[in-house]
């Protein structure tokens, strides 16, 4: 059986898409799960866990089971309408997190070509990605904020002014207006420092609107 638990940090973003998620979710006879902290108990060892938020796969990976990105099982279905965003292009964030799953930077991409969007590529992607918004960022100015309050600082400590200048300067990289993200954290982190995160949630069920510049 298909279980899938639902974001509560991506309802903060865009409670549109998230009803939309879970709608197609029931569409696909899933059971919809509860928050991930608590019903991930509930999951049985056959049961095929989907979500689309790493702090759900991190809860219910904590029980043995091997939870799977949604995003591999919308690239698989075929009945699935993509809207058409016409050659439209946007830089992808690929998230640190996910460095070491091949096989969700391939749906993400197939994903995105099925909506006709042209994808700008960073040098540090894929398993090379190097950024998760308040989790980690690998920016000369993070080192030397690190030297000068504590060689082990997380992000997540240092003062929200100083956070906001390491977002800020990440964001500068970026070639495109949009940025394209498929997690929490990397939105939020980009959206702290001035850029335009669009998850790609978003896109697959067109609850932003996105103007060609």
């Amino acid at each position: 059986m298909y279980r899938y638990y639902p974001s509560c940090v991506f309802r903060t973003i865009d409670a549109q898409a998230d009803d939309c998620l879970t709608q197609y979710a029931k569409a696909q006879m899933m059971e919809i799960a509860g928050c991930c902290r608590f019903d991930h108990k509930k999951t049985e060892a056959q049961d095929r866990s989907l979500y689309v938020c790493q702090a759900c796969r991190t809860n219910i990976s904590a029980i043995g089971n091997t939870p799977e990105s949604l995003w591999l099982y919308l690239d698989q279905d075929t009945s699935f309408v993509f809207p058409d965003y016409h050659g439209m292009k946007m830089t992808l964030q690929d998230c640190w997190r996910y460095r070491d799953h091949t096989e969700i930077h391939d749906a993400v991409r197939s994903l995105l070509a099925k909506m006709n969007i042209e994808v700008a590529e960073l040098p540090a992607n894929r398993t090379k990605a190097d950024f998760c918004g308040r989790f980690h960022c690998t920016t000369e100015r993070y080192t030397e904020l690190r030297k000068q309050y504590d060689p082990d600082i997380h992000l997540d400590h240092l003062p929200d002014h100083l956070y906001e200048k390491i977002m800020h300067e990440h964001v500068q990289q970026y070639p495109t207006e949009y940025v394209i993200c498929c997690c929490n954290t990397c939105y939020k982190g980009i959206q702290t420092g001035g850029g335009h995160p669009i998850h790609l949630a978003q896109l697959l069920f067109q609850t932003v609107n996105l103007s060609q510049k």
